[in-house]
């Protein structure tokens, strides 16, 4: 449903379930990721370039200053995610409650390692969660089309899904496709095999 690329966001997940997230937890996370480029403005690379950087964070078990870099390089460093990271990480007690966190020195709160992956994960999910309000402004401004190279990118990402549900319906999921391929290659090989007998 969102203007950036389906196959990114599905190769970058699993980046997180190899960090040890569900693969539920993984697909909402890689929903807020998305949801939050596009409130953001970020274009689809710099999508792509979080998507891959939050996966690496989730690693390490926080996002460090050097993450945070690559998302102020994508455009995503707005002051509203901030303050919901913040508010999050008071919540679940990484920041202590009387601790006063500006963009300023959010940097600085990084390098004491606040920003663990649970407060990360959290911060994803909500802007995943079209039932919370940050969710459902995220979540419209993932689905507008504001420029023609946007446009361009939406109709090949949908004809790329397009063509990936048809294949999925002809061939099958992952063990239906395995064991049609399986056998394919078990009779030509068979075929084969006996040409090269003879």
């Amino acid at each position: 449903k969102t203007i950036y690329s389906f196959s990114d966001m599905t190769s970058k997940i699993g980046k997180f379930t190899n960090a040890g997230v569900s693969l539920d937890d993984s697909v909402s996370a890689m929903k807020g990721i998305a949801n939050w480029a596009a409130l953001s403005g970020a274009t689809a690379n710099d999508a792509a370039r979080a998507m891959y950087n939050l996966g690496q964070a989730l690693g390490t078990g926080k996002v460090t200053v050097r993450d945070w870099y690559s998302i102020e390089n994508a455009n995503m460093a707005t002051m509203d995610f901030k303050e919901n990271v913040i508010a999050i990480a008071k919540e679940l007690g990484t920041i202590e409650k009387g601790t006063e966190v500006t963009g300023e020195n959010f940097r600085e709160m990084l390098e004491k390692g606040f920003f663990t992956n649970d407060v990360l994960m959290r911060a994803l999910n909500m802007y995943g969660d079209e039932t919370t309000d940050v969710g459902k402004k995220a979540s419209a401004a993932a689905t507008e089309v504001k420029t023609l190279g946007m446009l361009v990118d939406t109709l090949m990402e949908s004809v790329q899904s397009g063509w990936a549900q048809s294949w999925e319906i002809v061939v099958g999921d992952f063990e239906e496709a395995k064991q049609l391929f399986t056998q394919l290659s078990d009779l030509f090989g068979g075929i084969l095999g006996r040409s090269a007998d003879a």
